[in-house]
């Protein structure tokens, strides 16, 4: 979470990353720089969107509470299915994390684990899970973004609400360049949009916070046990068992558990 609120605001300051990612999606940058610079938009905006830590304020509390979800039981859902020519061996492809999408969340979609089926009806699977911690805490996020800001599609968009990006774009037009525009050719719709715009930027730079080439490498080892459910050739079609295993990141480790559970999926409706 640290890793995604540092990458969310570079600047150390909320007001000027905000700026420096409406800047960028600008048509013109160098205009809307020299009006920053000229109206003192950043001290402007810190004040409009509530002080320097304004946006890692808010999102803060979502991080840690999407953080939580990845807690729940069956906070990993997915299929398990064999390996053609291996029987020691089967694909595990994950749907959701913390109920949010995997791929999104940072995980890649498919991994080849160890399995083992054994007579007394146990079985056994491991497998080291990669994964992008930024994209998982900011995929989960989402759900207690949703529940400040009631139909907001994304945290962007949630963001701009409690910001108030229509008064951010107010406040850039009021000192503006010219009667009626922050910047020429950019009045308080064009400035509307850019807060916007730059909130998705920074957005995305959270997300993308652990897949930097400096970030420690992250997985989450899983080592499964269970009694599993057989057909009449010896087949299992449910299983039912606990696992253990660590989170790592770099040279940190905790230790982690839980429930393992599967079931053979029904016909289709």
């Amino acid at each position: 979470m640290n890793v995604a609120l540092a990458a969310l605001s570079p600047a150390s300051n909320d007001a000027s990353a905000l700026l420096d990612a409406m800047q960028s999606q600008s048509a013109d940058p160098a205009a809307f720089q020299a009006a920053r610079k000229t109206g003192s938009w950043d001290a402007q905006v810190q004040g409009a969107i509530g002080g320097p830590n304004a946006i890692r304020s808010l999102v803060d509390p979502w991080l840690k509470q999407g953080a939580a979800a990845f807690a729940a039981p069956d906070a990993l859902r997915g299929s398990l299915t064999s390996a053609a020519g291996s029987p020691t061996k089967a694909w595990l492809e994950l749907a959701s994390a913390g109920g949010a999408d995997a791929t999104r969340a940072g995980f890649p979609s498919k991994y080849l684990t160890s399995w083992q089926a054994h007579p007394d009806d146990s079985v056994a699977l491991g497998v080291e899970l990669a994964l992008l911690p930024s994209r998982l805490v900011t995929a989960l996020a989402l759900g207690p973004a949703r529940a400040e800001v009631s139909g907001a599609p994304s945290v962007p968009d949630a963001l701009a609400d409690l910001l108030a990006c229509k008064d951010v774009a107010l406040t850039l037009v009021a000192a503006g360049s010219g009667p009626g525009e922050a910047y020429a050719k950019c009045d308080s719709v064009c400035a509307e949009s850019l807060c916007r715009e730059g909130l998705v930027e920074l957005w995305a730079l959270a997300a993308d916070a652990s897949a930097a080439p400096t970030a420690p490498v992250s997985t989450l080892s899983v080592a499964a046990t269970a009694t599993a459910s057989v057909d009449d050739f010896a087949r299992p079609f449910a299983f039912s068992g606990t696992w253990v295993g660590a989170f790592s990141t770099g040279s940190t480790s905790a230790p982690v558990s839980g429930a393992a559970n599967a079931k053979k999926p029904g016909p289709p409706e």
